[in-house]
């Protein structure tokens, strides 16, 4: 990829996007990155001469932390819009470590599709779950409707996930506040289920019950 084309390229992206992007940490590392832009490119001169900073990760993120840095070359890197996966259909084979927001300190919810690693090809156990830090370095999944625990590992442990809204994100659900859907409704004026605030912006992103997960945009 020529200057030109990287300038191209750059122009095409702006805050809000969901992209994949390919290039290289602080520490001059080959890194790859699904996530929201953040904040617009940033013309930068770095090891590999004249590029961008790219800030992409979990919405809401401060742009300059530098866990979300990717710095694009000519030649070294590019970046590409990406479709947000689907709730419980596109799933991440992975640590538990590596999903979204799992340094933010509340239970993140997701589907869980049960143990992973090498030897596990599908996902065997799909259920709403909330994965929440239980001490000494350990994780708990636990399901959101019953609460028993799916799975209990450290932070590098193997599973299946898929996120459990539309963006693409996890959310979580404010604890001790409607507990029951009655009272939603009341509260509400609809009876799309319970409340459900974004991981860091806290902001309503939807309701759910225990059969699906209604995002804010679809309800009248």
């Amino acid at each position: 990829m020529s200057k030109d084309e990287l300038d191209e390229m750059v122009r095409g992206l702006a805050p809000g996007d969901y992209v994949t992007a390919v290039g290289v940490d602080t520490r001059g590392a080959d890194v790859e990155r699904v996530g929201t832009v953040l904040a617009p490119p940033k013309p930068m001169k770095g090891k590999g001469g004249d590029g961008f900073r790219l800030s992409v990760g979990l919405k809401g993120t401060d742009p300059d932390a530098r866990s979300t840095w990717t710095m694009l070359y000519a030649g070294q890197g590019h970046a590409q819009h990406t479709r947000p996966p689907k709730p419980g259909e596109d799933w991440t084979n992975g640590p538990l470590k590596d999903i979204p927001g799992m340094r933010v300190e509340r239970p993140m919810h997701i589907f869980f599709g049960g143990k992973g690693g090498k030897r596990s090809t599908v996902p065997v156990t799909e259920g709403r779950a909330e994965v929440v830090h239980v001490g000494d370095g350990r994780y708990e999944v636990r399901s959101l409707v019953s609460g028993a625990v799916f799975f209990s590992g450290a932070w590098n442990a193997q599973v299946w996930w898929s996120p459990a809204a539309e963006n693409g994100e996890p959310y979580y659900q404010e604890q001790g506040e409607d507990e029951h859907q009655d009272q939603d409704q009341a509260a509400t004026g609809h009876r799309y289920g319970k409340p459900v605030y974004h991981v860091r912006t806290r902001n309503l992103v939807g309701y759910w019950t225990e059969k699906k997960f209604t995002p804010i945009e679809e309800v009248e």
